[in-house]
């Protein structure tokens, strides 16, 4: 394998600072209707999914070195990790690298287990197993997309039905949920419903993934199949009272509400639930008892607090009514309705200046509430500026965007990543740090941040941020290749590579990573390495230059002296 010259590698190397990258945030809202779907979680595990293979060692043929593996198994099963885990090392098959996985991961060695499965895969591409772990840790450490990325190659090459075909298509499903592809899910649970008509688990999650594509009527249906195979299933008792609620269906939503309450006594979502079925069906009394119940078992909810308070006000027992909005609000300060609900429960009790500076406390909350909005506008329109590379007028943006609302944390990162571009690298951080101080979790503003300190040579405080950005957010992709590109400066050849290529993972059509993951390989004079980086980065963005330029000079070498 030939090496590249000092100096080309250094200037691989300084191509590498090129691919530093931020992107612009946009505007969030993370609020949820309590109402909106079935359960809390996408799918729902039921006694007919295969369970992850947590005994990797129950392969009807053993590998090579059968004797060794067969020892290795008996020390995992007296928990003896460390043991199992140097013997499995010196086996070279697919299942011993599988089972190499699930031991570290056993013991806590996240990207060891990783490692091995992957390792796995490559001694054996079609090893579902080794596929589904993978997957299944990814999900674990929140990259639902890596899952994807993993799952969606190893579902198409198995075909026919069988349990670890249905597992791997089962999580497949839990990782489109987790990523909110919704659409995709439903695709795979269609298909795995024509395979298995009877499964109650399968209708149970294709009801889920219809309620949250506002497919109602399908949602129903699901459900109802459900529970005509498990009449017991819980959570489809309660997802279709809340797709009937979703409806206007109360009375028909009461019989599951009221079957669930009594099977899950302790459950205050199964009351609230049935106290917004009495409250659309006008029965303000029986809607008080059953929130009354919830609040009980969960008092330092909003939701129950308030529609108490709601309910209780409607049947006239105004002072109850006072004290559990009161505690809504206290639990929840920023909410314009408690506040408005307050000024007339007081207004009723004949407490006139409390009334008022309730009410005057909403309108303030409804002035701010119309500040953000105009500011979000502001911020979508500095980020299509941005996109077009019209740097000042984005940050004329921003700025506007922080004169409707200064505490707007994704105005200040924007305002501060822009900044950094327009050489103004005082004024970038300060915004920078206003976002972080205003939101801990503003990883776009800790990412650019990174970027600042590089620029100015504080790599220490730059790996800090990155790795900051990346606890936030596990696949946040750019903050990955950021910190690997830094990696790569200071000579961890080997912690760039894993960083390009969990980057790659998390984002497939990403080709900065893909770039300088060949970068560094080819620095180190693994150009056939190398190769297939560039040229999966020119496939995604034919213009990049320097993956041109690489990729012909690698292309020349791997030819020799002409």
């Amino acid at each position: 394998m030939k090496r590249w010259p000092p100096t080309r590698a250094l200037l691989i190397l300084f191509w590498l600072g090129f691919w530093l990258r931020a992107s612009p945030a946009s505007s969030q809202s993370t609020d949820s209707e309590r109402l909106q779907t079935g359960p809390g979680t996408q799918t729902t595990v039921g006694s007919e999914n295969p369970p992850r293979l947590q005994d990797p060692f129950s392969t009807a043929t053993p590998p090579v070195g059968g004797e060794l593996y067969r020892k290795a198994l008996a020390d995992f099963r007296a928990g003896e990790l460390e043991q199992a885990a140097a013997e499995l090392r010196t086996l070279d098959s697919a299942a011993s690298r599988n089972a190499l996985g699930v031991v570290l991961e056993t013991k806590g060695d996240q990207q060891g287990a990783l490692a091995a499965f992957q390792d796995a895969l490559k001694l054996q591409p079609d090893f579902a197993e080794a596929a589904y772990n993978a997957a299944n840790l990814y999900m674990k450490q929140g990259r639902s997309s890596a899952a994807i990325y993993q799952l969606e190659p190893a579902v198409d090459r198995h075909e026919g039905l069988n349990d670890t075909t249905y597992s791997l298509q089962m999580l497949l499903v839990e990782a489109y949920a987790s990523a909110g592809q919704d659409k995709p899910a439903a695709k795979v649970l269609g298909k795995l419903l024509q395979e298995r008509p009877d499964s109650a688990e399968v209708h149970l999650n294709l009801a889920i993934t219809d309620a949250h594509l506002d497919s109602l009527d399908a949602a129903s249906s699901q459900f109802r199949e459900t529970l005509r195979l498990e009449p017991e299933n819980t959570t489809a008792l309660l997802g279709l009272a809340k797709v009937l609620l979703r409806m206007k269906d109360p009375r028909g939503a009461r019989p599951y509400l009221e079957h669930y309450v009594r099977v899950k006594l302790n459950d205050p979502e199964g009351y609230f639930v049935l106290g917004c079925d009495w409250r659309d069906a006008n029965e303000s009394q029986q809607a008080a008892a059953a929130f009354a119940q919830a609040a009980r078992l969960k008092p330092d909810d909003y939701d129950i607090k308030y529609h108490l308070g709601m309910a209780l006000s409607h049947v006239g027992d105004l002072q109850a009514a006072l004290l559990n909005l009161q505690s809504a609000r206290n639990l929840k300060p920023d909410d314009i309705q408690v506040h408005s609900a307050l000024a007339r429960v007081l207004q009723s009790l004949g407490k006139t200046e409390e009334a008022r500076a309730e009410s005057a406390s909403a309108e303030r909350l409804s002035a701010r509430k119309a500040r953000q909005s105009q500011a979000d506008l502001h911020i979508v329109n500095g980020g299509l500026l941005l996109e077009r590379s019209d740097l000042r007028g984005a940050a004329e943006e921003f700025r506007q965007a922080l004169q409707f609302d200064p505490q707007s944390a994704p105005a200040h990162s924007n305002l501060g990543l822009v900044l950094s571009h327009l050489n103004d690298p005082e004024g970038a951080r300060r915004e920078l740090e206003l976002a972080i101080a205003l939101d801990p979790k503003a990883v776009l503003a800790r990412n650019a941040l990174g970027l600042l300190d590089v620029q100015e040579g504080n790599l220490a405080d730059a790996q800090a941020a990155f790795k900051a950005a990346i606890r936030i957010n596990p696949q946040y992709a750019e903050a990955k290749n950021n910190l690997g590109t830094l990696d790569a400066k200071i000579g961890k050849n080997a912690d760039a590579v894993a960083l390009f290529a969990e980057a790659v993972e998390d984002a497939p059509r990403y080709p900065q990573a893909y770039l300088n993951w060949g970068l560094v390989l080819a620095s180190q004079g693994d150009l056939s390495g190398a190769k297939p980086k560039l040229e999966k980065a020119l496939q995604l963005s034919p213009k990049l230059a320097q993956a041109q330029k690489a990729l012909e000079y690698v292309n020349r070498n791997l030819k020799g002296p002409s």
